[in-house]
């Protein structure tokens, strides 16, 4: 998940915390055993990352660019 620069650390925070919590339930729910990947970030860190000065970034670069729009902003996912 890519957020714009402007919105709140804290906001960011709450966010990474309520989808914890769901993947959690998705994890351990009898019905769904399913786990979810997801980071949290804003442009500016991605923008560090496509710089691909190391191979951690080179791998996020590669998953950014494979990343798909589910809901959201689709002037964000452009950036």
């Amino acid at each position: 998940m890519i957020a714009e620069d402007s919105v709140a650390k804290e906001a960011l925070k709450a966010l990474d915390e309520a989808i914890l919590r769901k993947k959690h339930f998705l994890l351990v729910h009898p019905n769904y055993q399913e786990e979810i990947d997801y980071l949290v970030k804003d442009i500016a860190k991605v923008r560090q990352q496509l710089l691909f000065d190391s191979f951690q970034h080179m791998i996020a670069g590669k998953i950014i660019h494979e990343g798909e729009l589910l809901f959201g902003s689709a002037a964000v996912f452009q950036k």
